[in-house]
């Protein structure tokens, strides 16, 4: 007897020009309308500056892959759970944030949190948090983007941790309070700032 290959979860990045978080809704009932006739189920779309960014299941990832690949060109497909062989979670997180995959940088850096204790959890906690932001940002929640910031600045600072491995904390400290001030949005605002590269 055969069994049904069991479906796995993906993000897909696809270059999709003009795509803005204010066009989330449109875009995810155009996703899931296209991928309508296979076995995909979608479960969100996530919008940067950078790409467009489809959550999915799938028994048939080329099926998907194919499919939408007439929304734009496909920038990577990674299966949710797979661990790169050797990646340092924290450096993973890094890269991550800083290529806009928000949603992925949250959850490397979550490995690392569950293992932590004391000031280094609730930085960690506050790393996750601004992650988690940008994904609410992603999606166009201006109010839970605003929401988590706060948080993200509470943790920070109950840390009292200043740098974290090069990470310039102070700098995102700063940088969270003056978006906070003025009411903006947008990807960037908060980088990770290695200490020395300002």
């Amino acid at each position: 007897m055969t069994r049904a290959p069991r479906p796995r979860r993906y993000l897909i990045g696809l270059s999709i020009l003009g795509a803005d978080p204010s066009d989330h809704q449109a875009l995810l009932s155009e996703v899931r309308s296209l991928l309508s006739g296979t076995s995909a189920q979608v479960i969100e779309v996530r919008i940067s500056d950078a790409r467009v960014e489809v959550d999915l299941r799938t028994e048939a990832i080329s099926e998907a892959l194919e499919v939408l690949g007439k929304l734009g060109e496909v920038q990577h497909c990674v299966e949710v759970g797979v661990e790169e062989p050797g990646a340092d979670p924290f450096e993973r997180a890094v890269r991550l944030y800083t290529e806009r995959r928000y949603w992925e940088a949250h959850e490397a850096l979550e490995s690392l949190w569950r293992k932590s204790g004391g000031q280094e959890r609730a930085l960690l906690n506050g790393l996750i948090l601004i992650a988690a932001a940008h994904v609410k940002l992603q999606t166009g929640d201006r109010e839970g983007y605003f929401r988590l910031l706060r948080r993200a600045l509470g943790r920070l600072e109950a840390s009292e941790i200043r740098e974290y491995r090069g990470l310039d904390v102070s700098a995102m400290v700063d940088a969270i309070r003056q978006v906070l001030e003025e009411g903006r949005t947008g990807f960037g605002l908060i980088p990770l700032v290695r200490r020395g590269d300002a």
